[in-house]
């Protein structure tokens, strides 16, 4: 997707991987920019990228320019797997000498030169903004991919991971209208796995591994390993340590726990693949249960995340798949 920043990236890991949790934003605002953001940008440097900015203040936002609110009309469309806004978003019009030429955009959560930035992309072509004009956006020109670890999972009746997520972020148009309308709404809404509402069974994650690549969308048609004695594995909050960011800002979350699948009672082969279901177990009802794959239980088809190892694991009749103390490690990206 845009590259998100080294402040919002470790919140979704964090929240994903029950380590705390994220509350979405109330509102969601949009800048613009001549000079490039950076993922290590905090509200004061991405300021000072956007017009109107005045170093001997320092102050900001001048120029009649100032961040546009764009929560309400911008969310997941399924049809291009994509967020995008609904609705054209218009800037005011620009004071002083003009704006420049802008070509680029970052998403932050407030109009203030404090608030934070949650993610940044470029425009396909620069617009130069000069003084009397107004630099709009036309419905649908707005586009946010997401990493394609993240499964779409978009069926009806589905788990909707990337409508949950852009709703999770803070974007309010998406494609769970039915979903949040009905009685089984707050399974939609990508909840903390803590959350004590009724109805809410979407509580645990477990791993799975095979040796083919797990399918996106619909999810699977067969159980991801038919060999004796497998199983997903649960993984619980405890497994993970909190997402850090180093110091060239790749953020990642890892295991602080070992993660070992029971004994192979055959051959299982060579696990290249992971996936991560999140969902109940058999306490929480059939319909919800993701410990294990039922080809008529829609969570267990549908992988939240999903991945390849940086190493095959050749699992043989007698050997114990097994991820030592952070050797599973997932990227932010």
């Amino acid at each position: 997707m845009a590259i998100l920043s080294d402040y919002f990236e470790p919140k979704l890991l964090d929240h994903i991987f029950i380590k705390s949790e994220y509350t979405r934003s109330e509102s969601l605002f949009l800048g613009i920019s001549t000079t490039a953001f950076t993922e290590s940008d905090n509200g004061i440097t991405a300021a000072a990228k956007e017009p109107g900015y005045n170093s001997s203040g320092p102050t900001y936002f001048g120029d009649n320019y100032g961040r546009v609110q764009i929560d309400g009309s911008c969310g997941y469309d399924s049809t291009a797997d994509k967020i995008k806004n609904s609705l054209g978003i218009d800037f005011a019009e620009a004071g002083g000498s003009g704006w420049g030429d802008i070509a680029y955009w970052a998403i932050f959560d407030g109009t203030n030169s404090t608030d934070n930035m949650l993610m940044h992309g470029s425009f396909s072509a620069s617009v130069t903004v000069a003084s009397g004009s107004q630099f709009r956006i036309s419905s649908g020109s707005l586009e946010i991919n997401f990493p394609t670890i993240l499964n779409d999972a978009n069926t009806t009746g589905g788990r909707k991971w990337r409508a949950q997520t852009a709703r999770l972020m803070g974007f309010d148009i998406n494609d769970l209208t039915t979903e949040l309308q009905s009685s089984n709404a707050i399974q939609f809404q990508f909840k903390f796995a803590t959350n004590t509402a009724s109805g809410f069974n979407d509580k645990r994650l477990y791993l799975g591994i095979s040796a083919s690549a797990f399918p996106t969308g619909a999810g699977l048609t067969s159980v991801e390993n038919t060999g004796t004695g497998y199983q997903r594995v649960q993984i619980s909050s405890s497994y993970f340590g909190n997402a850090t960011t180093s110091g060239s800002g790749v953020t990642t979350i890892s295991n602080t726990s070992a993660i070992a699948f029971p004994e192979a009672g055959s051959d299982w082969g060579d696990m290249a693949y992971w996936a991560i279901f999140r969902g109940g177990n058999a306490a929480d009802g059939s319909g919800y249960r993701v410990d294990l794959y039922n080809s008529s239980t829609t969570a267990s088809k549908q992988p939240l995340l999903m991945g390849s190892l940086s190493t095959s694991k050749t699992v043989n009749s007698g050997d114990v798949l097994r991820f030592g103390i952070g050797d599973f490690v997932i990227t932010a990206s």
